[in-house]
């Protein structure tokens, strides 16, 4: 008799066990959401499902993505709701200094070697692409190591002996500063009596017994010897 009541015990037991666990389960993964936002048009990036109207983050995660009303169950009593009235929500674009707009300029923009030992491995680089592009009005590149110069900078002559009837600017390893011939100052108006712009830059000018022009540099303000 004891052993029959023990068996039914168990067997009961046994039954109600998995809704037991499911329910502990259950009350361990409640849905919930620290931020909640509806009521917009959100682009998800997934080619699946590339638009949503809602979307519920919990712990940094997106829970769910879907339509507002999806989203509710999410809603708790700690739940911050954003109702986007109808805006467009596009996931963050994280610049971590990448300079977006530098990949459009580079389409036609000069490569020059990043660590010439000379000069001259620069100038050969100029001169080729020149000579490539012979329709190529105005020539931009970059980037040119101020290491290779000494204190003063380089100077439009230089540039002028490589390319002499096209304007030519090319920048420096910093981005800040620019190096220009005298096709590209006279194509900018700019001339020995063109004064700085304190907010752009400054430009190094050679002395007045020399027949040399006036750079151009873009660095913020601070002089920067990029040429005579």
């Amino acid at each position: 008799m004891t052993f029959h009541l023990q068996r039914d015990a168990i067997s009961k037991l046994t039954s109600i066990l998995p809704g037991l666990i499911l329910g502990l389960l259950l009350a361990n993964t409640a849905l919930s959401a620290d931020i909640i936002l509806s009521n917009g048009r959100i682009y998800t990036v997934d080619t699946a499902q590339p638009w949503a109207q809602a979307v519920a983050i919990e712990d940094g995660r997106f829970v769910y993505v879907g339509n507002d009303e999806g989203v509710k169950k999410y809603i708790d009593q700690d739940t911050v709701e954003y109702d986007l009235q109808g805006k467009f929500v596009l996931p963050g674009l994280v610049d971590s200094h990448t300079h977006p707009g530098w990949v459009a300029r580079s389409v036609d923009y000069v490569d020059l070697p990043w660590t010439p030992e000379t000069k001259q491995e620069m100038f050969d680089v100029l001169l080729s692409y020149a000579e490539a592009n012979p329709h190529q009005e105005f020539i931009v590149g970059g980037r040119w190591p101020s290491g290779l110069f000494d204190e003063e900078g380089p100077n439009k002559q230089e540039l002028d002996a490589v390319i002499p009837d096209r304007p030519v600017i090319l920048t420096d390893t910093s981005g800040h500063a620019m190096w220009l011939n005298s096709q590209a100052l006279k194509a900018l108006e700019i001339d020995r009596n063109t004064p700085d712009q304190p907010a752009c830059g400054h430009g190094v000018r050679s002395a007045p017994t020399q027949q040399a022009g006036t750079p151009v540099s873009l660095h913020h303000g601070r002089p920067a010897p990029v040429g005579r």
